[in-house]
């Protein structure tokens, strides 16, 4: 987990505190790998690279929000998080970057949460592998235009990025629209030796 990508998220005192209770009850010493920052940047992590998971299309006897997707259930969820019977961190395909055109698709076809990556297209060696994050299907009652708001809004508030994939820069120029999402750049963090990394391989 030390590489993957994390947002900043709210850790209360009490939610800390009965977690220490918990993890000091399963094996005394452990509540020390909690203490700090530490528990927030491992829950950051968490958030932002945990993939819903999804049976035959999902459920749908949730009951329509009233939240912003986003706010509702922040995990990767190509089906909208909504549809989610939970989520899971699968450590390889946390590291794949979203596209509105993905290369790949996220399966759970034999009904467990055994993940499968199914490409949507012909990958050639070199290619980058990459998923949907929410929802990018157009609805109905949308247009092309509201579609493409949609998905760009919940990646913004969500994960701290404004989307730049072909899809979203295809026939409209992405400046412009950026400071409407609250994100001018990607927000979304990575640990410092990372960043030193990519500095090196640049």
């Amino acid at each position: 987990m030390e590489r993957l990508r994390f947002i900043d998220t709210e850790v209360s005192e009490h939610e800390q505190k009965l977690l220490s209770q918990v993890l000091q009850t399963s094996l005394p010493g452990l509540e020390i790998f909690i203490e700090g920052d530490r528990y927030g940047v491992i829950r950051g992590k968490m958030r932002y690279n945990s993939i819903g998971i999804f049976y035959d299309g999902g459920r749908d006897d949730k009951p329509v929000p009233t939240e912003r997707p986003e706010d509702v259930e922040k995990t990767r969820t190509p089906i909208g998080t909504q549809r989610q019977i939970g989520s899971g961190l699968f450590q390889v395909s946390s590291y794949l970057a979203h596209s509105c055109s993905p290369s790949t698709r996220v399966s759970f076809e034999k009904g467990n949460h055994e993940l499968h990556l199914i490409a949507t297209r012909d990958i050639k060696k070199g290619d980058e592998l990459t998923m949907a994050y929410v929802d990018v299907t157009q609805h109905p009652e949308e247009t092309p235009e509201e579609t493409r708001r949609r998905r760009r809004q919940e990646l913004a508030r969500g994960w701290k990025f404004a989307c730049t994939c072909d899809l979203c820069t295809a026939d409209k120029p992405v400046v412009v629209e950026t400071e409407d999402l609250g994100v001018t750049n990607d927000e979304s963090k990575v640990e410092e030796a990372v960043s030193r990394l990519e500095a090196d391989m640049s």
